[in-house]
């Protein structure tokens, strides 16, 4: 009877380490697709106008970025940004995917440069930038203070949208950005 027990011990334990390793190569694969993309695709990202790579989901960072390939698109929007010197919303996108892939240290001064200096509009871009950083830095008053801002004028076309990914914010205050606002991709 002991010699059974032991036996099936033994088969779960192989099927473990098997699907282990399964996973394990399923995952480098993915990686190694991730960078490939990246490689093969990096020339001509850099051929893009800001507005192309920014936006166009096809031909873009948002190519790696639909794939779960977040590190690979943080990259892409790391090297364009300091060969290409793009308008801010590059900036910002290139901040969000570095916390996405859960780099804020390097999303911080991403997202620095993509405040606006002359902001005096009823859209809060500049709030909704600080209240990521806040975020990211982990200030829960400051984010706070920057929700608010955005609220007051929820009337205003695209602060609706910001502050419902603030409020994701807030609800998940703590957990890392990725996991924070997943649920609104999902």
């Amino acid at each position: 009877m002991t010699s059974g027990r032991s036996h099936i011990a033994f088969v779960a334990c192989l099927l473990a380490v098997s699907l282990h390793a399964h996973t394990d190569q399923r995952v480098r694969a993915e990686d190694v697709s991730c960078a490939k993309t990246l490689e093969k695709s990096m020339p001509e990202f850099l051929s893009l106008s800001p507005q192309e790579f920014d936006f166009d989901k096809d031909r873009g960072w948002r190519k790696l970025s639909e794939r779960k390939c977040y590190q690979e698109a943080a990259e892409a929007l790391t090297v364009y940004v300091e060969k290409r010197k793009p308008p801010y919303h590059v900036y910002f996108h290139a901040g969000q995917l570095l916390a996405t892939a859960g780099n804020s240290e390097k999303a911080l001064p991403m997202l620095e440069r993509a405040i606006r200096p002359d902001e005096e509009s009823p859209f809060k871009w500049n709030s909704y930038v600080r209240a990521i950083q806040a975020f990211l830095r982990k200030d829960r008053e400051s984010l706070l203070r920057e929700r608010e801002v955005i609220a007051a004028r929820v009337d205003v076309k695209g602060n609706e949208m910001n502050l419902r990914v603030v409020d994701k914010l807030v609800e998940n205050f703590g957990m890392s950005y990725h996991d924070a606002v997943r649920s609104l991709t999902e």
